[in-house]
């Protein structure tokens, strides 16, 4: 029986982790749930065996000792980080912890945290992106700027500079952001998986049709081969197997990645629900297990849609 640790399992990424598990696997893997609040508050925590309270991945040293003995105490043997921090520090702790990783190994895990060396990467190997600088150095492009904090996730800290005179609100973001060239609608996020033999990949798009605090609520669903290709072409050039989850816009000669993540994202569970859950791949393949029957085929396009539900709680 496999443990799996689910990290920042506050998260909307992380209800859906441990959804696929419980969906999947059922009884056959015990689940720990761990964020910086309590289980009464974390509403994955309600799937899980035991749930951990631990420290902010901004206190790096203290969450890996709490890592450390998270992981002795449960049995942990498949670590699922989430926040870009903490995908960084599993990165490096992962194989001294003796737990396997559903993420990317240290080099790709760097490159993705920071969005203008991955911008520079791309650009690099031939994967179609808008123009990214640094925000110190932000430029006018007649398509408007997008400024985003250089580390991050979500649409926290995201802007739109419509007019050249606002540039210096751009640049006052400094070394800490990037200014990119704006793209146009619609956007796109791509879910994909990659095994770790390189023989499978699959991807499926959604178009988010709408986003509230940065969570797609809308989205039609549906395959493109030239946003697969180019996917596929990313996770080879990273040598990253597991999941991936791409954003994208247009450009003007068709479509160009404005963010690249080697994790799920909140709105991945949306492809699930069609039958293609990359999440479920990746733990399957991991584990020796043969990743194709959870990627399914869908027919036409489909439009999945989202509601909140209110989960009722007691603190232990």
């Amino acid at each position: 029986m496999h443990t799996v640790w689910i990290g920042a399992a506050g998260t909307a990424t992380g209800y859906g982790i441990a959804r696929s598990l419980r969906t999947h696997w059922g009884d056959r893997v015990r689940l720990v749930t761990a964020d910086i609040n309590p289980a009464h508050l974390v509403a994955a925590s309600e799937l899980a065996d035991a749930h951990v309270v631990v420290p902010p991945v901004a206190q790096a040293d203290r969450l890996a000792r709490a890592l450390r003995d998270g992981f002795e105490a449960h049995g942990v043997d498949t670590y699922f980080p989430l926040l870009v921090a903490e995908i960084v520090l599993a990165a490096g702790l992962a194989e001294a912890l003796g737990v396997s990783l559903v993420g990317p190994g240290a080099a790709a895990a760097a490159l993705c945290a920071d969005k203008l060396e991955a911008a520079r990467w791309m650009e690099a190997h031939g994967i179609p992106a808008p123009p990214t600088v640094s925000a110190a150095e932000a430029r006018w492009w007649p398509e408007g700027v997008v400024v985003k904090p250089r580390s991050g996730q979500g649409s926290h800290g995201v802007e739109t500079i419509a007019a050249e005179a606002e540039l210096g609100r751009a640049r006052e973001r400094g070394e800490d952001a990037v200014a990119q060239r704006r793209c146009r609608p619609p956007e796109i996020t791509v879910d994909a998986f990659a095994s770790r033999d390189g023989a499978l990949f699959r991807s499926v798009c959604r178009e988010r049709l709408e986003v509230k605090a940065g969570v797609c609520t809308k989205a039609r669903l549906f395959e493109d081969a030239e946003l697969a290709d180019v996917v596929r072409t990313i996770a080879g050039e990273l040598g990253h197997a597991g999941v991936l989850c791409v954003q994208a816009m247009r450009g003007p000669d068709g479509y160009e990645v404005t963010d690249l993540n080697p994790r799920p994202g909140a709105g991945t569970p949306m492809s699930a629900l069609a039958g293609v859950d990359v999440t479920a791949a990746a733990l399957a393949d991991l584990w020796g297990e043969d990743p194709e029957p959870f990627l399914g085929r869908f027919e036409g396009e489909p439009f999945v849609v989202r509601r909140y539900e209110e989960i009722l709680r007691y603190p232990a």
